[in-house]
Order: C-alpha cells, then structure tokens, then sequence
C-alpha cells in the first residue's frame, strides 16, 4: 500500500509542551477525535508532572545560561502518516521549530552538511504509539539534542485502542507481529520486521536526516523491536538501546531477516534489562547473549 503525497505528510504541526496545558483526564479520555494518550488519570498525571519538572529545570539552565534571551526554538510535533506497503501506520514527528526539513524527500545531496539533523525512532511499549510518555521524551530529545524524533507505530492504532482493557485486539495484533514465518529457509517474522522497516524508511527519507546518524530507542514490545532491528543489521542505524525488551524469539538470526542492510558496519547496541525482570527467564537471556556475540552484533 502507497500513500499518496497529501496523505504522506505532516497534519497540523503544534508544540509538543500544549500537552501540558491539558489535564488528565483530557490526556486520557481521547474524546472528540483525539487520541487517548493515558490508561489512566493516574497515569497521565505523573508523567505529565515528571515533564512539566523537567520543562522547569530546563527553563532554569537556559536562564543561567542566557539563552531565554534569545526567539523561543521549542519542538513542535504532527501526526505523521507513512506505510509498510500494507496497512497505514500513524507515527508522530517531532522536531525544533527552526529546523529545515520537509516531508517528502526530494535529494538528500539538496542540504548542505550542517543542516542535516539526527534521526531518532521511538518504538513504543504494548500500549501503543499514542502514549504520552513518548510525547514526553521525544520533546527532551529534540530540546537537548536537535534531532528529528519519529515515534513510530507498529500496531496501525491511530485512536489509542491499545489502552483499552480489552486486550483481545492488541493481542491479536502482537500474536502476528511476533509469528515466525519461513522465508527462503529461514524463520523470520516477517510482519514485525516489514513494520521495523517502514519506521526506518520513512524517517531516513525525511529531506534533512543524516542517514547515517539514525538511533532507535524502544520499551517492552518496542525494545524487543530494537532487538529486532540489530539483527537485521540495517547499516543505516548508529546506535540502538533497549529497555526492558523480551529476548524470545528466533535463533541464528544473521541470516533471518527478509532484509540485511550490505554494509560491514553494524549499530552499536545497549541492551538495559533488569536482572530480576519476570518476563525474561536467564535461559532465554543467556541465549540471546551468545546469539548477538556469535553474529558479530556490537553490544
């Protein structure tokens, strides 16, 4: 599935932080075409508190540092619609508002080296894309960093239907990411790995991202999709760090993948995973060490 130019394109391009303004029920209800953003009013209260802390401490350092007096460069974020070449994913770009990129791709040898900004994937927990938490940490990337963040999607959850308490449809959806397929001999999961790659594909073809300093961060579902993209070693990616990701899966992975990038360099992987996690028993973990070792995976 393609998208046309229109669809493929950033919406309505606001500052992350009128998130704040909003209370948490606001965060949570998702009422009048909003996405729900929280499970909960709990929830939503304590990371919006947490950015809000944050916001503060960082207003301070830009105060002593006399950059307040400067014209405001805050991050400002759309919807941002791209596709795996079957199903519509509704990501989320985030990027300082002086920064000069555009939607569709035209040449990257257009923009001058300077201007060319780090790209950053955030992949997202099994509540789905439509997470404040997200929206919280892609703001304190690009305040720190000047980098273009996308938040990418891997259920095509467009509302926030992962909050639901009725998990019969994320499961049904995370049961097909994770099947493992066989694909020239190889078991691979396809679907998982078509959705990793559409996430890659479409920030690196945002006019303005040096392809060749793109990092991927992910939590739970999404660090096993960081996991995920080690093994498929696209040599786009610089860096790649996992939390608290679930180390299942397929076995000799160098050659399970329906697509390896050809380049001898490989991303760098930080794997964090709490040693006492009930998700991951020590077999699983031990295997999945000499499998990342074994195929030259840099971690």
């Amino acid at each position: 599935m393609e998208l046309s130019d229109d669809e493929a394109t950033y919406s309505h391009w606001k500052p992350e932080i009128d998130l704040l303004s909003l209370s948490p029920s606001q965060i949570s209800a998702g009422k009048d075409g909003k996405p729900q953003l929280a499970k909960d009013k709990n929830y939503a209260s304590a990371v919006l508190s947490a950015w809000k802390a944050e916001c503060e401490t960082r207003n301070k350092n830009d105060e002593s540092s006399g950059i307040s007096s400067m014209p405001p460069d805050i991050s400002i974020g759309s919807e941002f619609l791209y596709s795996d070449n079957k199903d519509t994913l509704y990501g989320h770009l985030v990027m300082r508002s002086s920064s000069k990129v555009t939607a569709l791709k035209q040449k990257a040898a257009t923009i001058p080296e300077p201007l060319e900004l780090p790209g950053i994937i955030l992949f997202h927990t099994g509540a789905g894309p439509r997470d404040v938490f997200l929206h919280w940490k892609a703001d304190s990337l690009v305040s720190k960093y000047n980098c273009v963040v996308l938040i990418a999607d891997l259920l095509s959850d467009r509302s926030g239907r992962a909050w639901d308490d009725d998990r019969s449809w994320y499961n049904h959806i995370r049961d097909e990411l994770l099947e493992i397929n066989e694909v020239g001999g190889n078991a691979v999961r396809t679907r998982l790995q078509r959705r990793i790659k559409a996430a890659v594909d479409a920030l690196q073809n945002i006019d303005g991202v040096r392809v060749n300093r793109m990092a991927g961060f992910g939590w739970c579902l999404g660090g096993q999709s960081v996991l995920e993209l080690s093994r498929m070693k696209i040599d786009v990616m610089s860096s790649l760090i996992s939390f608290h990701g679930v180390f299942d899966g397929v076995r000799k992975s160098s050659s399970n993948t329906i697509e390896k990038g050809t380049s001898s360099y490989l991303p760098k992987t930080l794997i964090c995973h709490g040693n006492d996690d009930p998700f991951v028993n020590r077999l699983d973990l031990e295997a999945f060490q000499r499998e990342m070792t074994e195929d030259g995976i840099l971690w």
